[in-house]
Parts: structure tokens; C-alpha cells; sequence
């Protein structure tokens, strides 16, 4: 009869969780990339895909979870890297949102042992229509204890016909050097009826670290779900350009001179 009891109160504690909070949308994602390395033979290409789900826990607080992976050409054999990225946000005013958010990169591979970064940060959204400003800042740190900083910031304008445009700029300060990304994209929002909408995106970006300046450019496709309405640029690290430039950076081409 006890154990009865204990079943039963764990059921009414599971219901009480389920109805603390709603499932309000998500995202399924395809993503391209392809940089450009001016300096050094080590230009790449690489497709990552995504998913993730929002809740709304009452009608100013929401948590977002999301999963980014793809198999980077840096990496010899086999290997992957994913992104595991959590945020809750507080919708301060109609204009004005304020989140905090932790990421977890992780990657594998036959040449080298799993590396591991985590990043906490806050951000801030301010939006009047037809106009939004996001802002976040960030701290960073590897399995060996290593820090990083970085900022970014994103304007943009959307239309009513579906079009959006902004401007981005994403710096990451770690071990003395610095990755820096800034460029434009330009997204667009298919949906008619009652079909399930699609969100297209494309954007190109200067990406300065170690071998120079390069090229980054972005195609994605993201499908919406439930309330979701996605917009802004595609990163496959949202917080860490270093993260993000080095998930494109291919083998090197150049030919041997070696005996």
C-alpha cells in the first residue's frame, strides 16, 4: 500500500511539472558554411543541422533549448561536434527582453582528445517594429581552464513582406588572441496559409583569428514550429565566434616539399 502511495504521489508531482510550463514551438534546422582562407590553404565547407524546442513558464518567462551538430573537415577520420545551448528569457516590457544562457561545444575526433568549452552569458533585446537591437556578453572556458571573452551585437529591420536584415558584429578574446566576425544577413520567412512555414537565411561575414583574415559565408533553412518565429543571423556557435570560425576551417591543401 505504501509503495502504492509513493507511485501515486510521484504521478500528481510529474502532473504538477507538466502543467508548470507550455510547450510553446521549436525548430528543426540545415545550415551551410563555407570559409575562405586568404593566408593559408585551409579553406572549408561543412553542413550542420539543428533542433530545438521553447517553453513558457507563465507569460513572461520562456527557456529555449537547442542542439546544433556537424562533422568539421579540420578533424582526420572520424569526428563531430555539437553545441547544447539553453537560455531563459524575461520579458521585461513588450519592447524589452532580458535572458541569461549557458552553451556546452563539445567535439571528438581520431586525431585529437574530446575538447570541451563552456560559455555563460546574458543578453538583451530591445525591439520597436520594424526595428530590434540584441546585445549579449559572455564568458568562456575549456576543460584545461582556459577563458575566454566575448560580445556581440546584432541590428536589424523587418519587413512585412517577410524580409528581414541586420548587421552583425561578434568579438571573442581567448589566450591572447582574438576572433572577430562581422558582416550582413538577410532572411526570409515563407508562409502562406496554413502551411508550415520555412525560414530561409543567408549571410557573409569577414572572420578574423590565427591565419588571418578570411571569408565566412552562411545558407540556412530553418522550419518553425508551433509559435516559434525565428529571425537574425545563423550561427552554428551563437556566442563564440572562435568556436563558430574553426568549425569551418578545412585541411590543409598545400602540397608536400617533404622528401
Amino acid at each position: 500500500m505504501r509503495r502504492v502511495l509513493m507511485l501515486a504521489a510521484l504521478v500528481c508531482s510529474f502532473s504538477g511539472m507538466a502543467r508548470a510550463f507550455d510547450v510553446t514551438g521549436g525548430h528543426v534546422g540545415f545550415q551551410f558554411g563555407a570559409l575562405s582562407v586568404n593566408s593559408a590553404p585551409l579553406s572549408g565547407e561543412n553542413t550542420a543541422v539543428s533542433g530545438g524546442v521553447d517553453m513558457a513558464f507563465g507569460p513572461d518567462f520562456s527557456l529555449s533549448v537547442a542542439l546544433n551538430a556537424m562533422n568539421p573537415p579540420i578533424l582526420l577520420g572520424a569526428g563531430d561536434a555539437n553545441v547544447l545551448s539553453m537560455q531563459g528569457t524575461y520579458q521585461v516590457s513588450d519592447a524589452v527582453a532580458l535572458g541569461v544562457f549557458a552553451d556546452r561545444y563539445w567535439a571528438r575526433g581520431s586525431t585529437f582528445s574530446t575538447q570541451i568549452i563552456t560559455h555563460f552569458g546574458v543578453e538583451a533585446t530591445a525591439q520597436i517594429d520594424p526595428f530590434s537591437i540584441t546585445a549579449f556578453v559572455a564568458r568562456g572556458r575549456n576543460q584545461v581552464g582556459v577563458t575566454s571573452d566575448a560580445y556581440g551585437i546584432d541590428a536589424g529591420l523587418t519587413l512585412d513582406n517577410g524580409f528581414d536584415f541586420s548587421l552583425f558584429y561578434r568579438n571573442e578574446d581567448v589566450a591572447g588572441l582574438t576572433a572577430r566576425q562581422y558582416g550582413v544577413h538577410m532572411g526570409y520567412l515563407i508562409s502562406r496559409g496554413s502551411a508550415t512555414p520555412v525560414y530561409m537565411t543567408a549571410s557573409v561575414a569577414n572572420a578574423d583569428f590565427t591565419f588571418g583574415e578570411n571569408r565566412l559565408f552562411h545558407l540556412g533553412i530553418t522550419i518553425p514550429l508551433g509559435n516559434s518565429r525565428p529571425k537574425g543571423a545563423r550561427f552554428f556557435h551563437r556566442h563564440s565566434p572562435e568556436v563558430d570560425i574553426f568549425s569551418y576551417v578545412g585541411r590543409d591543401t598545400s602540397p608536400c616539399t617533404c622528401p
